[in-house]
């Protein structure tokens, strides 16, 4: 099976939609949605999952994870396969080696992207700078930088010039994807730049 999986800023849009499962399966052109929760308790964490197939809104499978935080990383990728499991899929040698790779060693530059992800402004390029402080070879960190220039300051929301959102942009997305040319993120962005800003 071929299985193509939407980047996290094309799904983040439907974080507090009222849309159902149906309408969000057929927008992303997705026969499969993954959703759920992550609770944290200092640290302690929960993640609940589910695996839902469209356009029926058939629940196919569901899970609770618990484990220290400090493994986030180990549960995620169980979370990955048992998914990857459940939908019956082949996975390559290079499938494999993709899903186990950690995307950082330093948990704390990872706390820090999950903050930026939260934050609006200046404040989220603080704690993505913050987060490379900690870990220089991170490659999503590099692509939402370069997402926060593409979409916050440029496009249609910012104020910057376009000479500045592309000079800031550009590297900072071709950097992600020199640490990880898998990054779906970094992909979008370039998509967007290649769009919006050399036509």
């Amino acid at each position: 099976n071929e299985f193509k999986v939407r980047s996290r800023t094309s799904v983040m849009q439907y974080k507090n939609t009222n849309k159902g499962g149906p309408l969000i399966g057929k927008e992303l052109n997705a026969n499969y949605l993954v959703e759920g929760s992550v609770q944290r308790y200092k640290d302690q964490v929960r993640i609940r999952v589910q695996l839902i197939q469209e356009p029926n809104d058939e629940h196919i499978w569901g899970e609770i994870y618990e484990g220290e935080w400090k493994d986030i990383f180990d549960i995620q990728i169980n979370v990955a396969k048992q998914i990857a499991y459940e939908l019956k899929a082949v996975l390559s040698p290079n499938d494999l080696e993709q899903l186990e790779k950690k995307p950082t060693e330093n948990i704390e530059a990872y706390n820090l992207l999950l903050k930026a992800r939260s934050s609006y402004g200046v404040e989220r390029l603080r704690l993505l700078d913050e987060a490379l402080n900690y870990d220089n070879n991170f490659a999503a960190v590099y692509a939402e930088k370069g997402a926060w220039w593409l979409w916050y300051a440029g496009g249609w929301k910012g104020s910057y010039d376009s000479k500045d959102v592309l000079s800031n942009a550009l590297p900072l997305l071709t950097k992600a994807l020199e640490i990880d040319p898998n990054n779906a993120e970094a992909h979008y962005g370039l998509a967007g730049l290649q769009i919006w800003y050399f036509w």
